[in-house]
C-alpha cells in the first residue's frame, strides 16, 4: 500500500482481468514509466536518432549512391567472386530493409523499450531470411554451373558427321586400316577436339577440319571458398609470420629451456632424473631414443636428463598443423594446388623433427651448449638458436609454391 493507492496488480479494476492482461498491463505500466524517465534525462536522445535515420535512408536510398554500389560490384562480377557478391547483396538489402522499418511512423511512436525491442526482432527475421536465401541462391548457382560444365564437355566431345561419295567409300577400308584397332584416334592432346563440315565442289565431298581447344572448366565457388582460405592461411604471410603461426619460436624456446634446467639439476646431484612423459602434445624420434623405447608386454618408454629424443610441440603448431591437414583432406581442392600446400606440410614437420636433431647433436657433442646458453661473455651465448635457425627450411618459398599453384589453377597471370 501507497497511501490510498493500491498496487496495479491488486486494484479492483485488474482483478477482474486474466492473469495474462494483468501482466501485460504491468508491463506497459512498467514500460511507460521508463520512457519517461528516459525522456526526462534525455530529451534530445529520440528526435536526434531520427534524424540519423532519416539521413541514413536518403543516402542508401539515392540514386547516385545505387550507381556508386553498382560500379563497386563490377569488379566482383567480372572476378566471379559469387560468395562475397551474394554476401554484400543480402546485407545491403538487410540494412535497407531495417532503416526502412524504423523510420516508419508506427516504429516512431512505441516507446523506448517496445521500439528497440521491435526492431531487434525484425533485425533477426531478416537476417535469417536473409541467410536462407543467399544460401538456396548459392546452391542454385552450383548446380547450373555443373551442368553448364556437362554440356559443354559433352557437346564437344561430339564430331558431326560428313556425307561422302561412292568413291570415297570404296577408300574406307585402306583409311581404316592405318590405325590399329582399340587405339583411339589422335586428338592432338586431351583438350583437343575435331568439328569436321562437308563442303560439297562439284560431285566430290571434301571435308574441312577446325581444331579446337577447350578451356578448362570453371572453379566451382566452393574451390574458390577453399582457396581464399587457403591464401588468407599460407601465401599472404611472410616468413616471420609463418614460423610464429607454426610455433616454432616457442618449440625452440620452451624445449632448449626444459633441457637447460633438466642438466643443471642433474649436475647439482650427480644423478640421472627419469621422469614421465610432459603433459601436452610431443614429437618423439626413435633413433636418438638410445634403449629408452621398449616394448615388453607393451609399449613402455622413459625418460633422463642428457637423453634427447623428443620434443614438446607448442599448441600454435598442432592447431594450425590440424588446419593444415584438413584443407588438404578437402574434396574441393584441386588436385594441382593440394600436391603443393602436402609440399608445404612435409617442410613444415621436417623443421619440427630437425630441431630434435639439432638438440642431440648438441648434447652429445658438448653440454656447455646448455651451460653457457644464457651467459654473454661465452662464444656459446644462444649458440643452439644459431645451430637450429641455420639449418631451418624456410617456409615461404614454399608458399610460394602453393600461390603459383592457385594462380595456374585460376589462370591468372
Amino acid at each position: 500500500m501507497n497511501g490510498n493507492r493500491l498496487p496495479l496488480d491488486e486494484s479492483p479494476a485488474n482483478k477482474q482481468l486474466g492473469p495474462f492482461r494483468r501482466l501485460w498491463a504491468i508491463l506497459r505500466k512498467m514500460d511507460r514509466s521508463t520512457h519517461q524517465r528516459f525522456m526526462r534525462a534525455f530529451p534530445k536522445a529520440l528526435p536526434m536518432l531520427d534524424k540519423v535515420l532519416e539521413a541514413l535512408f536518403s543516402l542508401v536510398t539515392n540514386p547516385a549512391f545505387a550507381i556508386i554500389a553498382a560500379l563497386l560490384l563490377v569488379p566482383l562480377v567480372a572476378t566471379n567472386v559469387i560468395n562475397l557478391m551474394v554476401g554484400i547483396s543480402i546485407f545491403a538489402a538487410w540494412l535497407v530493409a531495417l532503416l526502412w522499418i524504423a523510420r516508419t511512423r508506427a516504429v516512431k511512436g512505441l516507446t523506448v523499450g517496445f521500439r528497440l525491442a521491435f526492431i531487434c526482432i525484425a533485425g533477426f527475421i531478416l537476417a535469417a531470411s536473409g541467410s536462407s536465401l543467399g544460401k538456396w541462391s548459392l546452391n542454385v548457382y552450383n548446380r547450373q554451373k555443373t551442368s553448364e560444365r556437362a554440356e559443354n564437355n559433352e557437346s564437344a566431345g561430339k564430331v558431326a558427321p560428313s556425307r561422302s561419295s561412292p568413291q570415297q567409300e570404296e577408300k574406307k577400308p585402306s583409311t581404316e586400316s592405318s590405325q590399329p584397332k582399340g587405339v583411339p584416334p589422335e586428338t592432338h592432346g586431351t583438350t583437343d577436339t575435331v568439328k569436321a563440315e562437308p563442303q560439297r565442289h562439284g560431285t566430290m565431298d571434301t571435308a574441312t577440319a577446325k581444331v579446337e581447344h577447350r578451356a578448362p572448366p570453371e572453379p566451382t565457388a566452393a574451390q574458390i571458398e577453399v582457396i581464399q582460405e587457403l591464401e588468407a592461411f599460407i601465401v599472404k604471410q611472410d616468413e616471420i609470420s609463418l614460423r610464429k603461426k607454426f610455433g616454432f619460436p616457442e618449440m625452440m624456446d620452451t624445449n632448449i629451456r626444459a633441457i637447460i634446467n633438466n642438466l643443471h639439476r642433474y649436475r647439482r646431484t650427480g644423478q640421472l632424473s627419469h621422469y614421465a612423459l610432459p603433459a601436452g602434445e610431443t614429437l618423439i624420434d626413435s633413433r636418438f631414443a638410445q634403449g629408452h623405447i621398449r616394448q615388453g608386454g607393451g609399449f613402455l618408454m622413459d625418460f633422463d636428463d642428457t637423453t634427447i629424443f623428443f620434443i614438446v610441440l607448442p599448441k600454435d603448431y598442432s592447431t594450425s598443423l590440424g588446419h593444415l591437414k584438413e584443407t588438404e583432406n578437402s574434396p574441393e581442392l584441386p588436385t594441382s594446388i593440394l600436391n603443393t600446400v602436402k609440399d608445404f606440410d612435409a617442410t613444415v614437420s621436417q623443421n619440427a623433427t630437425h630441431l630434435i636433431e639439432v638438440l642431440n647433436g648438441a648434447m652429445n657433442e658438448n653440454k656447455d651448449y646448455y651451460f653457457e646458453y644464457d651467459n654473454p661473455s661465452s662464444p656459446l651465448f644462444h649458440k643452439l638458436d644459431a645451430l637450429y635457425l641455420d639449418t631451418f627450411i624456410q617456409l615461404r618459398p614454399k608458399a610460394d609454391k602453393v600461390r603459383d599453384s592457385i594462380r595456374q589453377f585460376l589462370a591468372v597471370t
